[in-house]
């Protein structure tokens, strides 16, 4: 990979590719790291600029393969922990487009530690990264960001909670539709598109009447099947609470509810209860699946 010839390169990147051994990783963050043309040189024909950027993002896509197992991953991060703090933000950055397609908790625990970093640049960077990465527990960390003074921050937040489907950031994101900032709102109203499904404009009075009716009809089936689960033929049970994640909106009630089906008799009513925390993820939920294991 040190050599000059680029076809030799590229013909490389595809053998390693194809091997997919994570013991090149190492060689391939050296290639990774080697400085980018500078765009706006006029001195580097067009061509040569392509022909280069060409072969930068094919090292950044080996480099992806080859760290997308459980080994890989963690080779990856510990590589990545040499150098990162030091490098230059733009290469930064470049790291967290390929952390952020990688599902390994190794990989979410490295972003999440980037939240603490100084650069706004790179905690934004780091949010976005995951939303692709990420998951429920994730979302409580990224949640409390909604209220963080900077606008990219906030935006980033947004995009990361929407990705994720996050429907506890729901009302936090309702007042983020009138912001002043258009990154911010676009970001709040994108997010609320996306957990929701639904496609209203960024009215935030047409949101709130939406969501208050949806929380009262999420009330309403929460209670009608909570009813049948108590009283109902015993049979049915199982299939009626995993219909209860359906009503997410009514998480708190439903945790506390969840928390006595857990205990259930019936090993099927216990089973769709994990299903169902596991669904909403959050502290509370966790503890009680944790509580099922001892």
């Amino acid at each position: 990979l040190a050599t000059d010839d680029r076809s030799v390169k590229r013909n490389i990147l595809i053998a390693l590719k194809e091997i997919g051994t994570a013991d090149a990783i190492p060689v391939l963050m050296k290639a990774f790291n080697a400085p980018l043309p500078n765009r706006n040189d006029p001195k580097i024909p067009r061509d040569e600029l392509g022909a280069l950027s060409d072969l930068a993002e094919q090292i950044s896509q080996t480099l992806q393969k080859l760290s997308d197992t459980s080994d890989g991953a963690l080779l990856l991060i510990q590589e990545l922990s040499k150098n990162f703090f030091t490098a230059p933000e733009s290469l930064k950055l470049r790291y967290i487009l390929i952390l952020q397609n990688l599902q390994y908790r190794v990989v979410e625990q490295f972003l999440l530690n980037l939240l603490n970093d100084p650069s706004v640049v790179i905690r934004a960077a780091a949010l976005v990264g995951l939303g692709f990465n990420g998951d429920k527990s994730a979302a409580f960390v990224i949640l409390p960001q909604l209220r963080s003074p900077s606008v990219k921050i906030k935006a980033a937040a947004a995009t990361a909670l929407g990705r994720l489907k996050f429907v506890r950031a729901i009302p936090d994101l309702l007042p983020l539709l009138s912001a002043k900032e258009p990154e911010v709102s676009s970001g709040a109203l994108y997010a609320l598109r996306n957990i929701t499904g639904m496609q209203f404009t960024a009215d935030t009075k047409r949101w709130q009447v939406w969501h208050a009716d949806e929380k009262a009809t999420s009330q309403a089936q929460t209670n009608a099947l909570l009813k049948q689960i108590k009283s109902g033929p015993a049979e049915q049970a199982p299939v009626l609470v995993e219909q209860l994640a359906d009503c997410l909106l009514q998480q708190d009630k439903l945790v506390i509810e969840l928390r006595v089906l857990a205990q259930h008799s019936n090993f099927r009513v216990r089973a769709a209860s994990c299903n169902v925390l596991a669904q909403i993820g959050d502290l509370p939920s966790l503890q009680i699946l944790t509580q099922r294991l001892l």
